[in-house]
């Protein structure tokens, strides 16, 4: 076993870096697709840290045909996506450029990025800088201000690397001391005779294996979820838990240091809390400005309890929280969960239970109702030790609505026909399956799809909202190609057929098998962004920006004759959404494989 100063090595640090490079690539990419749009949108210039120790973007390797395509063996050629395009073009055009000893500008400064990041890890007064707290709509409430979540962003590129590096590190230390059954941010590993990595769909499948498995017994079901979970954390636990894993990595490779990692992960609970970094700034209306949000409009939620110790002047308030989209933070949600499951692991009978743990979200089931019972109870009680707090868990109405709004969920009988005596279906991590073992989209992951359908289009209507459009063609094509990109990601009227598509919607429920319950709700997607694109064109038609009309390009305005053919334009091929670009061809044809 290699320290973490011998596991960051200059490869690793420069795979981070394009990472970094993709991503801003991302970001001026979608500026650019808005200035052409409204000629009022700014492209804003490359100032960012990674423009100077990365290749300027006219001097990158050209990929050609292996470096654009996945390697497939029927033969079919399946491109990879834009952004991988990206990092291999970056990562390939450093690595000649330092193979042929190029003496060049970025390469100078990325050595000293490079050594830098070394010496960091090193120091022992090395602190990570606090986070930027950036406040992301989560849902309207009928009464007061609705609620945000907080993503934290780490503008120092030193941090984010080193950060991403540690991530890696200790999940390659700790890994091997998680539950098998937990599968939400583990690195690639055998999980029940496969080397993979593991991802909701793993749930999925572990469910209906179990189906197979006891057959026509009775199966009885519990359910739980945490409230805010990432903002109620304890540092103390955390610190305990990493000590205790940390131990038993120590004892299996004595003479390693780990005092250089250890600092890092320290330093990174150290860096944030949910009090001081995000609470107090429900009061800080300059905070709210900055984002274009009302004062008194948005805030961000926590659990009850915390609020009253947070706002008394009196109460001892204990650090809690770590940060939302800090590499690190979903290694600490296992580390911190990992007591409980080892407490559970121990009281399971593999013949006739299941205890599946994604993140923060559980399943249990088992075939027998006592049983059942008393590992829901132990799994409440370990994670009230834990100092976390779940759902309280509420009566259930089967049926309902509120069976599905319900977060955590005892004891009930998974059934086939009877309702009254428990529920046909069961719901986890986007999925819902019911007994006879049929899988389809969780309701709520279908009406999130058709909310984003219908803001992408009003997202991209806002930016001519006041300002001068481009042309009308620019702005339709905009929204056209967007949802259609959505929907099934690089298909085109060429290769929908024979593509291989990993970027498609459906691909994001890869477990769904052929029932009458799912090929309504794939249908219905369609019919959904079909109705969108018809009230965007009726829309379109009827929009005159407030600052004269829309600026066309020369011909841009001119209308087409009925009878003109216009079947080989690009524009008739963004147009066309029927099997290329439709939810429930590609649902179809994963079916058929």
């Amino acid at each position: 076993m290699e320290s973490f100063e011998e596991y960051v090595t200059d490869k690793r640090i420069i795979e981070c870096v394009c990472r970094k490079r993709t991503a801003e690539a991302t970001k001026r990419h979608e500026a650019h697709h808005n200035h052409a749009i409204s000629s009022d949108s700014e492209v804003p210039e490359a100032k960012h840290i990674v423009y100077k120790i990365t290749p300027p973007r006219r001097e990158w390797i050209q990929l050609g045909e292996r470096g654009r395509y996945a390697p497939s063996a029927r033969g079919v050629k399946q491109s990879i996506s834009t952004a991988d395009r990206t990092y291999r073009s970056c990562l390939w055009t450093i690595e000649r450029d330092r193979n042929e000893g190029a003496d060049k500008p970025y390469l100078r400064e990325l050595n000293g990025f490079i050594n830098e990041v070394k010496t960091r890890i090193q120091d022992p007064n090395y602190a990570i800088s606090t986070p930027k707290t950036i406040p992301v709509f989560k849902k309207k409430k009928k009464e007061g201000p609705d609620e945000y979540k907080p993503i934290c962003l780490f503008s120092s590129l030193y941090d984010s690397v080193i950060i991403i590096l540690a991530n890696r590190y200790l999940s390659k230390l700790f890994d091997r001391y998680f539950y098998e059954d937990s599968l939400a941010f583990r690195p690639k590993r055998l999980f029940h005779g496969r080397e993979t990595t593991t991802f909701h769909h793993e749930a999925i499948q572990l469910v209906t294996d179990y189906l197979g498995r006891v057959k026509n017994r009775r199966i009885y079901v519990a359910e739980c979820d945490m409230q805010k979970f990432y903002d109620t954390v304890d540092h103390d636990i955390v610190r305990f838990e990493y000590c205790r894993l940390l131990g038993m990595v120590r004892e299996a490779n004595p003479g390693v240091s780990f005092d250089a990692i250890s600092r890092v992960f320290h330093s990174y609970l150290d860096c944030y809390t949910f009090t001081d970094n995000v609470w107090r700034k429900n009061k800080d209306f300059k905070y709210w400005k900055h984002y274009n949000i009302p004062f008194g409009k948005g805030a961000f939620g926590w659990v009850k309890d915390y609020q009253k110790r947070a706002d008394s002047p009196r109460a001892r308030m204990p650090k809690v929280g770590v940060p939302q989209g800090g590499a690190l933070s979903g290694l600490i949600a296992n580390i911190v969960i990992n007591r409980v499951d080892e407490k559970m692991v121990r009281k399971l009978k593999p013949s006739n239970d299941l205890y599946i743990r994604y993140c923060d979200d559980m399943l249990l089931l088992s075939t027998n109702r006592k049983r059942c019972g008393q590992l829901f109870r132990l799994y409440s009680k370990e994670i009230k030790r834990a100092k976390l707090v779940p759902h309280a868990p509420m009566a259930v109405e089967f049926g309902t609505p509120k069976y599905w709004d319900t977060k955590t969920k005892s004891v009930y009988q998974w059934v086939n026909d009877d309702l009254s005596a428990g529920s046909r279906w069961i719901g986890f991590v986007g999925y819902e399956i019911s007994r006879d073992g049929a899988v389809r989209i969780r309701k709520s992951s279908i009406k999130k799809e058709k909310r984003k359908q219908r803001r992408v289009v009003n997202d991209i209507f806002k930016l001519t909202y006041r300002k001068h459009r481009v042309n009308d063609d620019s702005l339709e094509y905009s929204y056209r190609g967007t949802l259609m990109s959505m929907a099934v990601g690089r298909a085109t009227l060429w290769n929908y057929t024979t593509l291989k598509n990993e970027f498609c919607w459906v691909n994001g429920f890869r477990m769904l098998n052929d029932n009458p319950y799912v090929k309504t709700q794939v249908r219905d997607l369609d019919r959904c962004r079909n109705h969108v694109i018809h009230k965007s064109n009726a829309k379109l038609e009827r929009l005159l920006s407030d600052v004269g009309g829309s600026i066309a390009k020369e011909g841009a305005g001119k209308k087409k004759n009925k009878h003109e053919n216009d079947e080989d334009t690009e524009e008739s091929r963004v147009k066309h959404y029927g099997l290329p670009f439709s939810y429930y061809f590609h649902y179809a044809k994963k079916l058929k494989k």
